[in-house]
């Protein structure tokens, strides 16, 4: 009855900005997904499970699904094949059409999962299943899950006996929790945490950072890195007793691209990025000189944060002494086929 759990995949063909270095003909959002399904079944035949549970949001786009995200993501499950029976899909806000939320790529995952697209109870050995896909009545589903929860606590107590006292509810939802946080801040609005009291364990999708929301209430987080939203988050795929409801958080065991903030110091002692993408806080004139000598600077995001300087009238003026720059560039780095005032000329009025 072991189950491996993730939320948000969110299988795209990403940015057209965002290629595998090493081949910039693959998408990296792509490749990132097709290393994870590889990484799921080699933690799904070690820990011998059966089932994959999977919280929402598996693809990222809302009006269509290009065919190799489609291949990407059918060919990491026919490789895993869990068993159908139990395996949950939950349909995330990103599944569902703009318009129309009953139109959602559910169908493709039917050969593998059992897919859930709004509300659901699923009775399974020991343990009561309550399913919720996105919902966008808040307010309503927190009453559907408080009142379903509570007749479900009613009817396992009557059942219950000395022989098997283990009765368990499980809620796996793609929900918007409040009081959960991201980037730092708490989430306002979203289902009250009491609606879930009568669970004994909740498995959340929807929100990327990893977190236990309350006592046995957790979003998984996003099985990867995705973005500079995700700066130094650790990041999990859940292995789940169905029966027992024990459960242990496992990392992928491949590495995958970080996205990292660092400073022009740090820059500069790197020989490589690999695949991980970075930004640089620049927070000076000499910060931003240093940083585009720098022969990484092509592959990093510059976050100027420079702060205003006074003129000797004491007017402010630019934020950085642009024209000093821009020539000590062209000088540095000429380009062929075109003239210094050519290319002083470009550079002032990309730096305006």
């Amino acid at each position: 009855m072991r189950a491996l759990v993730y939320a948000d995949l969110q299988a795209t063909e990403g940015s057209i900005d965002e290629r595998l270095r090493a081949n910039p003909a693959i998408p990296l959002q792509r490749w990132r997904v097709e290393r994870f399904y590889a990484d799921l079944a080699t933690l799904y035949r070690q820990h011998d499970c059966r089932y994959l549970i999977d919280l929402g949001d598996t693809t990222d786009d809302r009006k269509a699904l290009p065919v190799p995200t489609i291949q990407a993501v059918m060919s990491g499950l026919s490789a895993i094949n869990p068993d159908p029976s139990l395996s949950i899909k939950l349909i995330g806000n990103h599944e569902q059409a703009y318009r129309d939320s009953t139109q959602h790529p559910g169908l493709m995952y039917g050969q593998f999962h059992h897919v859930v697209a709004d509300r659901e109870v699923i009775y399974a050995g020991n343990t009561a299943i309550v399913c919720m896909a996105w919902q966008e009545n808040e307010e309503e589903a927190s009453a559907w899950l408080q009142s379903t929860l509570n007749r479900i606590s009613l009817e396992l107590g009557e059942i219950a006996t000395a022989d098997r006292p283990d009765l368990n509810i499980l809620v796996l939802g793609h929900l918007h929790m409040r009081a959960s946080w991201v980037n730092g801040v708490q989430l306002k609005g979203g289902l009250i945490i009491t609606c879930m009291d009568s669970a004994d364990l909740v498995l959340l999708g929807h929100v990327h950072q990893p977190q236990v929301v309350d006592s046995g209430v957790y979003y998984v987080g996003s099985p990867f890195q995705q973005d500079f939203g995700e700066v130094g988050q650790t990041k999990r795929v859940g292995l789940l007793d169905l029966n027992t409801l024990d459960l242990q958080w496992l990392p992928l065991p491949s590495p995958f691209p970080r996205y990292l903030r660092l400073t022009v110091d740090e820059l500069e002692c790197l020989d490589s990025l690999g695949e991980d993408r970075a930004q640089v806080v620049l927070r000076t004139a000499d910060e931003a000189r240093r940083f585009h000598a720098c022969p990484l600077a092509p592959l990093v995001e510059p976050d100027y944060q420079l702060a205003p300087i006074e003129s000797e009238k004491g007017a402010q003026i630019s934020d950085m002494p642009r024209v000093d720059w821009v020539e000590e560039w062209v000088d540095k780095k000429p380009l062929a086929g075109f003239t210094r005032d050519e290319l002083l000329e470009a550079g002032r009025k990309l730096t305006r």
